[in-house]
């Protein structure tokens, strides 16, 4: 008589998964439960059903049964995919804006790293310069890669490798950005930054 109450907690359970799935981020150990919580219900209505209409049990209510139990383990098995590929969704656009920032920020450090140098050169010589004059710049940019090596080329390198990942790519970037030769090329890989974190909010905020 009351075969109702499970089908009636089996729709309840499959509403709760399918809200604990559109949260942002998805709460997806909650989804999953809940969903396999409506399927059990949801097969038990069926089976209370059959039991209710026992012994008037014929081929087209067996027919039934196995159509209805196919049905509710197909759509178990829909739902719980599409909250896995919600999360993977999720997933994959918060990677993409934390890369986005990420190569922002590197930028802007890189920039005001090549200005602070700037201000620290050595005046520039008037007309054709001495070999001292010409032996202190060299130094003073020798200085100046060495600083940038030991602060940003690694993080110069991984962020180009995973913007490459995605389809990201510069031409004077990808020819400079191992192993730059003098602060107006790293002000170059700065710049080239900025560009490709654009394309790739760009990127992120397509369909």
């Amino acid at each position: 008589m009351f075969w109702w109450i499970p089908a009636s907690a089996g729709a309840a359970f499959a509403a709760v998964g399918a809200v604990a799935a559109t949260m942002s981020p998805p709460a997806i150990a909650i989804a999953d439960d809940d969903f396999a919580l409506a399927a059990i219900v949801l097969i038990a209505a069926v089976v209370a059903w059959a039991v209710m209409l026992r012994p008037a049990f014929g081929r087209r209510e067996q027919a039934f049964v196995f159509v209805s139990i196919a049905a509710i383990a197909t759509g178990w098995y829909d739902v719980r995919q599409w909250s896995h590929d919600r999360q993977a969704a999720f997933a994959a656009e918060r990677q993409s804006q934390q890369l986005r920032l990420n190569t922002m920020q590197l930028s802007t450090n890189l920039v005001a790293f090549v200005e602070t140098r700037q201000h620290l050169a050595p005046p520039r010589p008037r007309g054709t310069p001495t070999q001292k004059e010409a032996e202190t710049s060299r130094r003073f940019e020798m200085e100046t890669l060495r600083l940038f090596d030991g602060r940003f080329a690694r993080d110069v390198r991984a962020t180009h490798d995973l913007l490459a990942l995605r389809g990201l790519h510069d031409r004077d970037f990808d020819l400079i950005y191992r192993h730059p030769e003098n602060g107006f090329q790293i002000r170059i890989i700065a710049s080239r930054l900025a560009t490709l974190a654009t394309g790739l909010r760009r990127q992120t905020a397509e369909p």
